[in-house]
């Protein structure tokens, strides 16, 4: 796909007269890198000049540079291997307004203006056309626009000269892509390039906007457009802005420097920008890791290992013929376990949720017995990612592609996104675990209601179904009831946790129904008599899988006073695994929240692993199937008055 960029950009920038920031259109940046920037301490060992676009060696070059950030396809037309079969035809496109004068108006080389309203400009709905812009009725200007066809590195000049960019670092240049011992060498640095580079300029076509919409909504849906760009779809980006001191985001028509973009959009754009990397959690980085693609399979462990230079990186054992020597699976076994290893958060994801969006492909549901989606897939990769469900679309996740990885890894889920958490990121306090080859050994105080444990409640399927006369007595005052049937009263339940000496109160859902089967034969409603049904069902599922954890009694329930907040009491939420919990109680299967490793999220949730016995299996062998949540953990899990529970071991493959 060519690149397409017009010299005239809209951007942000501070108006003078108003004193205050605005969206303008300019045919000269108006926020550019500096003449020199200061030389860094690292240099790359090669740069491009941008005035004759000749490669040059970093150590002679006396002042800073800057570093391109971009999808390699979007740079050539490429097929198969994109990096050994690109070719780049000059389709790419520069656009440039010729300016005229109009009415003995004087021309001006940098046509530019405040969109204040529109009250001066007025645009034709044809950008590539003659327009006329009106200045205050008084001046006008006809403004043309030529195209120009251009090579990559032309469109690369085009642009670095516009920003004022002397000196560039991009792979495609300053690697040699057929010298192995160079491209292994110069992979190994790629996070210092960018890193010590003054800015990043991250080249996303996607990215553009119309004069309408500017004036309608300013660059809000052009930021959403650009998170759904290829380039934020690469995870050679990822690290690349993670790295990354400092950003601009050049597209179509528009440009924003990332210290702008959410004060511009009110989007953020974290997970990637202005984040320094030392406050990320590992699962902050595999959430948005694991939804990205490479073009190639190895590197994959490339680009995540570069994330951690000083450990990861240093600790992997790959030589410059990879591809031929080690084979994938053991090199992404390896990278794991050393990532598991640094930060025990690998654990903490769960079930779907953002990458059903995130990884749309399709707006056509699923069809197992005819998936057209899936044979055009299976035709061009065999290895290609399931395709999923998400109700009216379909979608991938290109981590599930490798299906051989373990199951603490995530591959399963969506690993949680943690950084807007109100406490700083810091290594987690839990280190009584060990790596041993594809087993994650873990010894902790885990949470289970099994027979194993002789912990089995004999009476666990007496709430399935669940039905009225299991529910707590309401008042025969109680005001909230009329003709029969309840309005939203919070229901509870006491139990009895291992080693506390009291018994603990958590939420189990709001109840908005009929109180006895007299009141709906009686009814002639038939969305509350659905309504009514469908809590009971909520009831009794809640309980049957708090069954597989704790002791459930049908007198311990009780209804919360109806002036009790439901902002004021636990929850526990078993609903965000990765799977579908087994319930059937002639199967058993036993599962185990390991309270011994709580991960504190936002405000009072804390995370809890969950993993699963894994049927016919070894003794203590489980698999991790996510991790549950808790709201207010510490009135549940209390450490005031209670006994101290023996650990145990658990072997998670």
């Amino acid at each position: 796909m060519p690149i397409i960029y017009e010299t005239t950009q809209w951007t942000r920038i501070r108006n003078p007269k108003l004193q205050r920031m605005q969206i303008g259109r300019f045919t000269q940046p108006p926020k550019t890198v500096p003449t020199s920037p200061p030389k860094p301490e690292f240099m790359p060992s090669k740069l491009v000049r941008i005035c004759d676009m000749q490669i040059v060696p970093g150590s002679e070059v006396n002042e800073g540079y800057c570093a391109l950030s971009y999808v390699w396809s979007q740079s050539c037309t490429a097929s198969g291997d994109e990096k050994k079969n690109n070719v780049d035809k000059n389709e790419h496109i520069i656009i440039q307004p010729i300016t005229k004068t109009a009415q003995n108006a004087t021309i001006q080389d940098n046509v530019q203006g405040i969109i204040d309203g529109f009250k001066n400009y007025f645009f034709q709905s044809n950008p590539y056309q003659k327009f006329l812009i009106r200045l205050n009725d008084e001046k006008s200007k006809i403004i043309e626009y030529q195209q120009k066809h251009v090579s990559f590195e032309q469109l690369i000049q085009q642009i670095c000269q516009q920003f004022n960019i002397n000196y560039l670092w991009y792979d495609q240049m300053c690697i040699d892509q057929d010298n192995l011992e160079e491209k292994h060498r110069e992979i190994q640095q790629m996070h210092q390039v960018y890193k010590h580079a003054h800015c990043t300029v991250s080249l996303v076509p996607e990215f553009q906007t119309t004069t309408e919409e500017v004036a309608q909504i300013g660059l809000l849906e052009t930021t959403v457009r650009m998170k759904q760009s290829e380039w934020f779809k690469r995870l050679w980006t990822l690290m690349e802005a993670i790295h990354s001191n400092r950003m601009v985001i050049i597209g179509k028509n528009v440009h924003l420097w990332s210290d702008d973009v959410f004060t511009a959009t009110e989007i953020p754009l974290d997970p990637l920008i202005n984040t320094p990397l030392e406050q990320w959690h590992l699962s902050d980085i595999l959430f948005c890791a694991h939804i990205r693609t490479c073009m190639l399979d190895h590197d994959r462990i490339y680009a995540l290992a570069n994330l951690f230079p000083d450990t990861i990186l240093q600790q992997l054992k790959i030589d410059q013929e990879y591809k031929k020597h080690q084979s994938l699976e053991d090199l992404m076994v390896q990278l794991y376990c050393l990532l598991a290893e640094r930060d025990i958060t690998i654990l903490l994801f769960g079930g779907h949720g953002g990458y059903k969006a995130m990884g749309k492909i399709s707006d056509t549901p699923k069809n197992n017995d005819d998936d057209d989606d899936k044979d055009s897939i299976s035709k061009s990769d065999k290895n290609a990612p399931p395709i999923l469900s998400a109700g009216s679309w379909t979608y991938q996740v290109p981590i599930q592609k490798y299906s051989f990885l373990p199951s603490w890894t995530g591959i399963a889920g969506e690993h949680f996104y943690q950084h807007k958490c109100d406490y700083a990121p810091t290594k987690h306090p839990f280190q009584d675990y060990c790596i041993e080859g594809r087993i994650m050994r873990i010894t902790c105080i885990g949470l289970t209601n099994s027979s194993e444990e002789s912990m089995l409640n004999t009476d666990r399927d007496y709430f399935t179904p669940m039905r009225f006369e299991d529910l707590p007595p309401f008042s025969s005052t109680e005001s909230s009831i009329d003709d029969g049937y309840v309005r939203t009263r919070h229901l509870g339940l006491k139990v009895d946790l291992p080693g506390q000496n009291e018994l603990k109160n958590i939420y189990i859902c709001d109840y908005d129904g009929y109180i006895s089967e007299e009141a709906v034969t009686k009814s002639s409603d038939s969305l509350k008599k659905r309504k009514t049904k469908g809590i009971l069902h909520l009831i009794s599922l809640t309980l049957q899988r708090l069954s597989k954890f704790i002791k459930i009694k049908k007198q311990n329930l009780f209804w919360y006073p109806s002036d009790q907040l439901r902002v004021d009491v636990p929850e526990f939420n078993l609903s965000i695994l990765t799977e579908i919990m087994d319930l059937d109680p002639t199967t058993n299967t036993q599962y185990v929240m390991l309270t011994g490793i709580p991960f504190k999220g936002y405000k009072s949730y804390t995370y809890y692993p969950v993993i699963k016995k894994i049927r016919g299996g070894e003794k203590n062998h489980y698999t991790a199937i996510g991790a549950c949540c808790l709201y207010k953990a510490d009135e549940v899990f209390s450490s005031n008055d209670c006994t101290p529970l023996p650990k145990h071991t658990y072997l998670i493959e």
